[in-house]
């Protein structure tokens, strides 16, 4: 299959805004406040009409209006605001039916942001991780399905044939079949979107396809939380269940099997407000 024709598609896909991947390098530098940032939003009328309608929406209940970023900020704090602007960026595309991977319209949405508020919970257990990072990484990680959604669907019968009959895991069928899978393709997303070579090598290692990425906690952390995502079925489509978990991955996380069962009690408890807030984009 060319490879380049596929390639040539991610032109097709609504682009993150330089404002958002500007925001996100803002994140990084220590002396970049709040004021600063808000600042920089509300150069972008659409992120900062999603953000105040959000912020107003039943997700967070306020018994008072929301009328300017910086009251919003204020409310928010760096992490969520950082994370509400990459929502807000990112749903349009994610929201579109991926009929190869069995996936209704918005279900890759949810699955996308499901796993990225929960990589942001167990982000916050583990030191050193940038969670903003982290967060964006997770919701973005996708991506490559969107794309390579049409010619999943017409290989979906070699590709099964391998997963189910050969022992291929889904993303090494996509490898076969097709030429290319959506982590990688993910990743190249990605760095036409002018992200980070950090980003870009954690979008396209979600999958651990690199043995190196074992050792690198933040990758570790998308994996786990996309992987916990499926064992509770948000947004599971034809590959959902034909991973194999790398154990290893506690290990380097310092888990047990019992952190896996708090992290989904976590969710659970704060299931509604979740989806008041996914669904608000």
């Amino acid at each position: 299959m060319n490879i380049e024709k596929i390639i040539s598609k991610i032109d097709q896909l609504k682009p993150i805004p330089q404002i958002a991947t500007k925001i996100m390098s803002m994140t990084q530098d220590p002396e970049c406040g709040l004021a600063d940032i808000s600042k920089v939003v509300t150069y972008d009328v659409t992120i900062t009409a999603n953000i105040l309608r959000t912020v107003n929406s039943a997700a967070y209940g306020l018994s008072r209006k929301i009328e300017s970023i910086h009251q919003a900020v204020t409310l928010l704090g760096l992490k969520e605001l950082v994370q509400m602007i990459f929502m807000s960026v990112a749903s349009s595309n994610l929201k579109r039916a991926c009929q190869g991977y069995d996936l209704e319209e918005g279900a890759l949405w949810k699955h996308s942001a499901a796993s990225a508020f929960l990589s942001g919970k167990i982000g916050e257990t583990v030191i050193g991780v940038d969670g903003n990072l982290v967060f964006t990484a997770t919701l973005l990680k996708d991506m490559g399905k969107v794309l390579l959604n049409q010619y999943v669907h017409e290989g979906l019968k070699e590709i099964k044939n391998l997963v189910f009959q050969k022992d291929y895991t889904f993303l090494d069928a996509e490898r076969e079949i097709i030429g290319i899978d959506h982590a990688h393709l993910g990743g190249i997303i990605a760095k036409k979107w002018n992200f980070s070579d950090r980003m870009v090598n954690l979008i396209q290692n979600h999958h651990l396809s690199d043995e190196k990425s074992l050792c690198d906690k933040e990758t570790c952390i998308i994996y786990l939380a996309d992987t916990i995502c499926s064992m509770m079925g948000i947004g599971t489509g034809t590959d959902g269940l034909t991973y194999r978990f790398t154990e290893d991955v506690l290990n380097q996380l310092n888990y047990s099997q019992g952190q896996i069962e708090a992290f989904i009690f976590q969710y659970t408890s704060e299931k509604e407000k979740i989806n008041h807030l996914i669904n608000s984009f």
